[in-house]
């Protein structure tokens, strides 16, 4: 008699068969026959350890928290660095016994750092500001160049103000050399000299009461003066280079020893008052008179 020759499990081989499984449970049939490694070679899960804060760490607790790490992160990482220190068996024992939470806090940011985002932010505003700012400038520079706000016809009072008030300087400079006092007072000779030197007397005592004046100046700075030096400035726009003004527009207001108040003398700061023809308000400027001094 012929022995039966028993074949090992195999999977089968017809369709038939085939469908017949599936229809059985071809999941219980695979899964059940699946390789699987050995105990020893099985992939390890994460290792989490319990550690205590030696500082703020942002996302995680101030410093002395108990939170949780991976063991592999407080071996390479924190521990060398002196972010956290492990625990002795003691105090992990007494927080079970104690049943203490140990978790993270995800929203902990340090003082220092949330300090360092607040100056971080309010220098992003000042910039941001600072960049409007200039954005808006050049904006309106760039609209009174293209002539935006007049047409090309005769700039209106308003306007001719307005353009004024923006391209002159709030303070305009003249540099005039000093006359030094003399400390001896007047000069005798003048004092004393005779008949034949009448007619210069006059004069000299003029020069004399000139230069007694506190600061005085050589010269003296006018309202053509002023004048020149605003038509300079505003010769430097197209727009408002159309802005007609005349000596009568300028006038100096008070601070002047002189009684003529078309001119300073002296040393100092003084305030001119520029009035276009049909405009309802003046625009005011500083005049400052200093010292040029001698090369």
């Amino acid at each position: 008699m012929a022995s039966l020759v028993l074949r090992p499990f195999a999977a089968p081989q017809c369709p038939a068969c085939l469908r017949r499984i599936s229809a059985l449970s071809l999941e219980a049939y695979t899964v059940s026959r699946q390789h699987i490694r050995g105990k020893k070679r099985l992939a390890n899960g994460a290792s989490v350890m319990t550690v205590r804060l030696l500082r703020d760490k942002k996302g995680f607790g101030r410093k002395g928290s108990i939170v949780p790490i991976s063991t592999g992160r407080m071996r390479n990482d924190w521990f060398p660095r002196g972010v956290a220190d492990y625990l002795t068996q003691a105090e992990v024992k007494d927080l079970r016994l104690k049943n203490t939470p140990i978790e993270r806090d995800y929203a902990f940011v340090s003082a220092k750092h949330s300090e360092q985002q607040r100056q971080e932010r309010l220098e992003h505003e000042e910039e941001e500001r600072e960049k409007a700012e200039e954005e808006a400038l050049e904006e309106r520079m760039e609209a009174i160049t293209k002539g935006q706000h007049g047409s090309s016809e005769r700039l209106t009072p308003q306007r001719a103000t307005e353009l004024v008030s923006i391209f002159v300087p709030n303070r305009l400079n003249f540099y005039r050399p000093k006359i030094e006092q003399d400390p001896q007072g007047p000069n005798k000779d003048t004092a004393t000299a005779g008949a034949g030197s009448r007619a210069e007397v006059p004069l000299t005592a003029k020069g004399q009461t000139q230069s007694m004046l506190p600061d005085a100046i050589y010269g003296s700075v006018s309202i053509a003066d002023v004048l020149s030096s605003v038509r300079a400035v505003l010769s430097n726009n197209d727009e408002a280079s159309r802005i007609v003004l005349s000596e009568e527009d300028l006038t100096f207001q008070g601070g002047i020893a002189e009684d003529s108040r078309s001119a300073i003398k002296r040393l100092g700061e003084f305030t001119v008052s520029i009035q276009v023809k049909g405009a309802a308000t003046p625009v005011r400027r500083t005049i400052r008179v200093l010292e040029q001094k001698q090369q």
